[in-house]
């Protein structure tokens, strides 16, 4: 006899990682403005990313804005003569067999068994025709979590004089550190052992078949085809078993059933012992995080299930987190994120993912000092360290031009790292190295549209290619999702939108639409469906934005209404924060400037303005990292058209709003101080309309003050890029698309 048992049998421990020694980083208080230099280039930051807001959600009311009453004859409100107002135009043998558990009388989840050696053939045969059919799909709450019994003994609930006097004596007993095995010999079984744990309660068994089961007809056999399974895999993407958690039955696999995966790539494992325990927390949470983005409704369910098995199930906690993260509900997001660091205070991932929701509901300085204090342990793992630098490098962006300027230095520290970690055999660590290439190679590609770079469309090109080539490698040959294709379009559309002359959107649109359908197919879950309509939503809108810089008003209008269609969708199930309102804010902006720049017409213009206004001028978060964008010229551009229209006050308020936000990007160096003379002027000519001189001449002569001669843009080198197996070399996989591409 040998010792099988241990807790959670063969679950390997969550987020399990050897110490490695690695180098203190100090100075990374990014609100201190002290960011360890790493090579960046110089960097003007732009468009931010998240804080909160209410709880109840404005962005539901994402409609096309009403038909105006009070159009011109032409349709557009022409520009007074004389008036010098401007817009600012910015544009996944013997068998048991099982039921339910219930009183005396339910036979269901006895497990009982029947001669199985002669049925091979048929079960063969069997096997072959449900492959041509349909899975039933697995529905949230079908099967009530509980466990099965053998031979009338139930795990967790018979004690072990029951046990002996339903079975007899056993042949053999054994004391173990999780307390005594007692050996019986019951035909046609090989063996069959009993854990009896705290107690004297019977804690799991162990039946080791008489030969070796496919695990499907097993599953047939047992009755537990309507429960989805999950697998489990060691470190190095080998199976070792599959597990139903609402059974609590495992299937352990024969060591040579794997030797065979790896030989041919065909060849499926077989069965060599069923083990009956507890239900198991970590079951519950494993089947959600083997197919984490999606259906959603189903990994929350499992995921509550394996809380009230342990609600210290920390690793539970934190795939709650990150769905929550994922569909926008922030503050559930946020809560999930802090009970997983409460339970393992150690945990430097869960420290990371508690940064993100700090981030995401506007908490800046908070996720900047948990992002740090990560960084500055030394005995983190290498994809921790990559991924906090790579957060610090999110975070860096949304600052003033000190701060910004380190964003890209510490995303190319980032992929210096998880590069080497992307050719990992720890198959997890591998796939999370290769998503955080990604992210981190779009992050720089926006980071350099942004910036005054020497050859733009080239270096965001080579950003781009390397990104996409690297999400291909991901989706063929380590289970990436096809959501990959649908970030880098949504980003690759955010940087053509951060420069002029920009390029056609048009390939980049049609890629996200693509991936965005492939997805929307996978699942009919809410949650999911409203994820992707908003991820589509925000590449339409970027696409909005690219149209409207290259003057192109039909398509930007085409563009604009996807965005609002798929965004008022997305926002059914999203939490309204400020990073989500303003994206909003924008779109309507958008929306209205192309009438207003491109059509003349005010009256439709504001319509949209009026949906923007409250949006764009919510409150702020209150954090030194956080530094105004263009929102400044956005209330800037829309005040002419309320002038327009004759609503003076409102024109005024809004102009002196947006001077304001335009003076302090001016400040922080996100903006020039050229950008101040449109702003200045508009409000020089209002103040005279409405007879107050002084003050007239006061903002005449500050636009005359910052619009002589200025100096020119700093242009900055493209960051070196170190040549990798994973992005250049044999192993990697050809970009769907570049910008090069874009322009043949």
């Amino acid at each position: 006899m040998f010792n099988w048992y241990r807790p959670a049998p063969f679950w390997p421990h969550v987020a399990s990682r050897s110490p490695r020694r690695i180098r203190v980083l100090t100075a990374l208080c990014l609100g201190a403005a002290s960011l360890l230099p790493l090579g960046a280039p110089f960097a003007y930051g732009e468009e931010s990313t998240p804080p909160p807001a209410n709880e109840i959600s404005v962005l539901v009311a994402t409609q096309e804005a009403p038909t105006s009453e009070a159009s011109t004859d032409d349709g557009a409100a022409t520009r007074p003569e004389g008036d010098a107002l401007e817009p600012v135009a910015q544009s996944s043998d013997i068998t048991p067999e099982l039921a339910t558990c219930g009183g005396e009388e339910d036979n269901g989840n006895k497990l009982q068994f029947g001669a199985a050696h002669g049925l091979a053939g048929k079960l063969q045969q069997a096997s072959e025709t449900k492959q041509n059919r349909e899975a039933p799909a697995a529905h949230v709450g079908s099967f009530p979590a509980e466990p099965a019994k053998f031979q009338d003994i139930l795990v967790g609930t018979s004690s072990k004089q029951e046990l002996i006097d339903a079975w007899g004596k056993p042949a053999d007993s054994v004391a173990t550190a999780e307390g005594s095995v007692l050996a019986y010999d019951i035909d046609p079984f090989q063996a069959v052992e009993v854990l009896i744990g705290a107690g004297d309660v019977v804690s799991a068994i162990k039946i080791a078949l008489a030969s070796p089961l496919d695990p499907q007809q097993l599953t047939e056999q047992l009755s537990l085809g309507g429960i989805r399974p999950v697998t489990a895999f060691d470190e190095a993407d080998q199976p070792l078993g599959q597990a139903f958690p609402e059974r609590g039955v495992l299937f352990m696999f024969q060591a040579s059933g794997s030797d065979a995966l790896v030989d041919d790539g065909a060849s499926q494992p077989t069965v060599s012992h069923v083990v009956l325990q507890q239900l198991d927390p970590l079951a519950f949470a494993m089947r959600a995080e083997s197919c984490l983005h999606g259906p959603y409704a189903q990994n929350i369910a499992d995921l509550n299930t394996a809380i009230q098995l342990d609600p210290k199930c920390a690793h539970a906690h934190l795939l709650l987190a990150k769905i929550y993260l994922a569909t926008g509900q922030a503050d559930q997001a946020d809560e999930a994120a802090r009970a997983a660091c409460e339970i393992d205070a150690e945990n430097a991932s869960y420290q990371l993912f508690h940064g993100r929701t700090q981030e995401l509901i506007g908490k800046y300085d908070n996720a900047v000092l948990t992002v740090r204090a990560v960084l500055d342990r030394e005995d983190i793992a290498p994809i921790d360290k990559a991924q906090a630098l790579h957060q610090m490098g999110n975070m860096a962006s949304l600052g003033d031009m000190e701060i910004a300027s380190k964003a890209i230095g510490f995303q190319t520290r980032a992929i210096e790292i998880a590069d080497e970690v992307a050719a990992s055999d720890n198959g997890k660590e591998r796939r999370a190295a290769k998503q955080l290439l990604v992210d981190a190679h779009m992050a720089i590609a926006e980071e350099i549209a942004r910036q005054a770079f020497n050859q733009k469309v080239e270096n965001l090109s080579l950003w781009v290619g390397r990104a996409s080539g690297i999400a291909e490698d991901y989706i063929a040959n380590d289970g990436g999702s096809v959501e990959l294709r649908l970030m880098i379009a949504q980003r690759a559309l955010a940087a053509l939108a951060s420069f002029r002359p920009t390029l056609d959107p048009a390939p980049w649109v049609a890629e996200a639409n693509e991936a965005a359908q492939t997805l929307l197919e996978q699942s009919d879950d809410e949650l999911w469906q409203s994820r992707i309509k908003w991820e589509l939503g925000l590449a339409y809108l970027n696409a909005l934005r690219v149209e409207h810089m290259r003057r192109e008003t039909h398509a930007a209008l085409q563009y604009g209404d996807k965005a609002v269609e798929y965004l008022a969708q997305g926002a059914v199930t999203r939490q309204a924060v400020h990073s989500s309102e303003q994206l909003i804010g924008q779109l309507y902006f958008q929306m209205g400037a192309v009438h207003a720049v491109h059509q003349l017409d005010h009256v439709k213009a504001a319509q949209w303005y009026d949906k923007a206004e409250p949006l764009l001028n919510g409150p702020r978060p209150e954090s030194e990292l956080y530094a105004p964008r263009r929102e400044g010229e956005m209330l800037v551009s829309m005040g002419v058209t309320y002038w327009q229209l004759g609503e003076q006050n409102r024109a005024l308020t809004l102009t002196q709003n947006g001077i304001h936000l335009v003076e302090s990007a001016v400040e922080a160096g996100i903006l020039a101080r050229t950008t101040l003379g449109v702003p200045y002027s508009n409000l020089a000519t209002m103040y005279q309309k409405v007879g107050e001189s002084s003050n007239a001449a006061k903002y005449s002569e500050l636009a005359r003050s910052v619009t002589g001669p200025g100096t020119p843009p700093r242009v900055g080198q493209t960051p070196n890029v170190r040549q990798t197996s994973n992005t250049n070399g044999t192993n990697a996989q050809q970009p769907r698309m570049t910008m090069q591409r874009m322009q043949k």
